[in-house]
C-alpha cells in the first residue's frame, strides 16, 4: 500500500510566519486530512497542526499579534537591561559604564530578534510615536503599541525585582534608595534641564542612526545583521550619554519600571527631584521628532526616497536637496527645546509651558 505525500506552500499556511518557501512537510488545514506516517523520519517531519492541537492563546488579529510581539520583546529587553544594572550595583560594587552599556545593547538585539518580523520590534515608544507622526504607521495603532511596551517594561522590571528581592531588602530595608536601580534620574550635580537636554540629544541621535541602519538603500548588514548593528548603536549611545541621567531614551523604559516601584512601596518616585518623572517621557519624544527631521533634511541614499517603516517612499524636493518643510520643522523643534530648557533652568516651567511646547511640536510636524 503506497501513500502519497502532498506538498503545501508555507505561504498559504495561516499559522506560519509567511516565509516564501515550499516545505515538503504536509501541513494540516482540516480535521479530515490524513497524514500517512511511513517511517520514523517521516514521523519526525510530520506537522500535526490540527485545530484541536494548536497551542493556546493564538490570535488571528494582526494588531493584537503585533502588540503581543512588542510586549514580549520589551519584557526581554528591559529584563536583560535592568538585570545588568542590578547585578552590577548589588554584587559588583556598581560596575562600570561599558558593562551596563553592552548589556543594554545585547538586550535590544535580543528584543529585535523576537519581534522584528511581526511588528518591526519598535520596543521603545518614541519610535512608535515618531512613526505615526510622519505617517509610517496609523495613529490608531499607537495606543496599543504603547500600552504593550509600557506593560512589557513593567513586567521586565518586576521580574528583575523578584530575582533580586532578598538582596534589595537587605540593602534597603526602609525602601529609600533601591528604586534607582529601575528608573532614570538626574545624577548628583546634574540639573533637570541638563538631563532634559541629554535625553533630547541622545534620542535624536539614536533615531537618526537607527533609521539610517534600517534604510533599505543603506542597509549593508542586511536583515539578519540589522539587530547586531542596532546593538552596537545602543551600546555607543549609552557609553556617550548615560552619565547625566541614566538615559531613559523612551517613555515606556522609564515609566513602566517607575510605576512598578511605586506600587511596591517607593512612593517618592513621582515627586523626587522636582517631579523629574516627566523628563524621560517628554524629552525622548521631542528628540525623536528632531532626529527624524534631521534624517529627512539630507539624503542617505543615491535615490530620492526615504524609508517608511523600514522601507522607502518618494521624497519631496529636488535630487539630494533637503525639503523645505523638514528643515523648518527641525528649526521649530530646536527652538521649542531651547525655550523649555531655559524655563526649566529658571524654575518657571508649568503646565502652560508644556501645552505650548506640544502645540509647537505639532505645528512643526504639520508644516
Amino acid at each position: 500500500m503506497s501513500a502519497t505525500k502532498v506538498s503545501f506552500s508555507a505561504i498559504n499556511d495561516d499559522c506560519c510566519s509567511g516565509a516564501h518557501t515550499t516545505d515538503p512537510t504536509p501541513y494540516i488545514h482540516a480535521r479530515d486530512t490524513h497524514v500517512p506516517i511511513i517511517d520514523h523520519e517521516s514521523s519526525l517531519n510530520a506537522d500535526y497542526r490540527e485545530p484541536t492541537k494548536r497551542q493556546l492563546f493564538v490570535t488571528h488579529n494582526a494588531h493584537l499579534r503585533e502588540c503581543l510581539a512588542e510586549f514580549l520583546a520589551t519584557v526581554l529587553a528591559i529584563a536583560f537591561g535592568l538585570g545588568g544594572i542590578a547585578q552590577n550595583a548589588l554584587w559588583n560594587g556598581g560596575g562600570d559604564t561599558m558593562t551596563v552599556s553592552v548589556g543594554w545593547g545585547v538586550a535590544v538585539m535580543l528584543g529585535t530578534f523576537v519581534a522584528d518580523s511581526i511588528s518591526g520590534a519598535q520596543i521603545i515608544s518614541v519610535i512608535t510615536v515618531t512613526n505615526a507622526v510622519y505617517g509610517r504607521m496609523p495613529w490608531w495603532k499607537v495606543p496599543g503599541y504603547m500600552i504593550a511596551q509600557t506593560l512589557g517594561a513593567f513586567v521586565g522590571a518586576a521580574l528583575i525585582y523578584v530575582l533580586n528581592a532578598q538582596k534589595i531588602r537587605r540593602e534597603d530595608p526602609n525602601q529609600e534608595t533601591m528604586y534607582k536601580l529601575f528608573i532614570t534620574y538626574a545624577r548628583d550635580g546634574v540639573s533637570n534641564y541638563t538631563a532634559f537636554y541629554t535625553e533630547v540629544l541622545a534620542c535624536a541621535s539614536i533615531m537618526l542612526a537607527s533609521y539610517a541602519i534600517k534604510d533599505r538603500r543603506n542597509r549593508w548588514p542586511g536583515n539578519r545583521g540589522t539587530p547586531f548593528a542596532l546593538a552596537l548603536l545602543v551600546t555607543a549611545i549609552s557609553c556617550a550619554f548615560s552619565s547625566n541621567s541614566g538615559l531613559g531614551m523612551s517613555p515606556n523604559r522609564d515609566f513602566g519600571p517607575r510605576l512598578f516601584t511605586y506600587i511596591i512601596g517607593y512612593h517618592m518616585v513621582f515627586t523626587e527631584d522636582s517631579h523629574y518623572f516627566w523628563i524621560p517621557i517628554v524629552a525622548p519624544l521631542i528628540g525623536g521628532v528632531i532626529g527624524d527631521n534631521a534624517r529627512r533634511t539630507v539624503r542617505f541614499t543615491s535615490q530620492s526616497y526615504f524609508e517608511e517603516g523600514g522601507f522607502l517612499h518618494p521624497m519631496s524636493g529636488a535630487h539630494g536637496i533637503a525639503s523645505h518643510h523638514h528643515i523648518m520643522a527641525t528649526i521649530f523643534c530646536l527652538l521649542s527645546v531651547c525655550r523649555m530648557t531655559r524655563e526649566a533652568k529658571e524654575n518657571s516651567y508649568n503646565i502652560g509651558s508644556f501645552v505650548a511646547l506640544v502645540v509647537d511640536i505639532w505645528e512643526a510636524t504639520l508644516l
